[in-house]
């Protein structure tokens, strides 16, 4: 009777390489890789990684290997970094600063938040202090917190900014896609790939793939597409 691969016992089946029990263990295992004081978490690939720490290591031999970028390094330090004084970018030059990670561009803010406490999701990263706008361009994560669109809004308002014109798709500061990623949400989408599936493989939910794929969010590019 063939035997388990990894605890030895029998299999229920000829074709079978593990039992039962270590296939559900198996399945149910995740990504061991910690990154920035966090541990990964997400789904199981191989080698005990998700598959965009095993393609990091496949890449550049490290499952935390990253592209080396000033700025980058110092978001990660000021993330941790224990004082109640703003924390400016060196890079500040009168606007709200951005960064670009793994090729989606977000506001600096945002990613210190990130480092810190991990992804927000849908809310917005909002200051506290320059009365709640923030004008100094402030990373300090101390500086910071969550809300909504709304109050994103009313801070703005409150503060006196100016409203710029509006900035949308990879050029907003919360973006987490690109307009390459988009068409080949809705391209997988199209050829019948699952919207979990798609969400594995990108960093938004599958809620997010299908408000994309329903046209609810992005809708503008097919215009600008339609138009160009």
């Amino acid at each position: 009777m063939p035997t388990c691969a990894d605890c030895g016992n029998p299999t229920s089946g000829a074709l079978r390489t593990r039992c039962m029990a270590c296939e559900y263990a198996r399945r149910a295992r995740t990504c061991e890789v910690v990154e920035d004081g966090h541990r990964c978490g997400g789904r199981h690939h191989q080698n005990g990684m998700c598959n965009k720490h095993r393609l990091r290591m496949l890449r550049h031999g490290s499952p935390l290997a990253l592209v080396r970028d000033a700025n980058i390094a110092f978001l990660r330090r000021a993330a941790w970094m224990d004082t109640d004084d703003c924390v400016v970018p060196p890079w500040y030059d009168g606007t709200r600063p951005v960064v670009k990670v793994g090729g989606v561009r977000r506001s600096a803010a945002r990613q210190a938040w990130i480092f810190r406490h991990g992804d927000p999701g849908e809310r917005s990263v909002l200051h506290t202090c320059s009365g709640g706008s923030g004008d100094l361009g402030c990373v300090n994560v101390r500086h910071l917190r969550l809300g909504d669109d709304a109050e994103n809004t009313r801070d703005r308002e409150v503060a006196g900014r100016t409203v710029l014109p509006m900035v949308r798709g990879e050029e907003h500061g919360n973006a987490k896609l690109t307009v390459l990623d988009v068409r080949e949400i809705r391209r997988l989408a199209a050829a019948g790939v699952s919207r979990a599936e798609i969400a594995g493989q990108f960093p938004v939910s599958r809620g997010t793939v299908s408000k994309i794929v329903n046209r609810e969010r992005w809708a503008w590019l097919d215009e600008e597409v339609a138009t160009g």
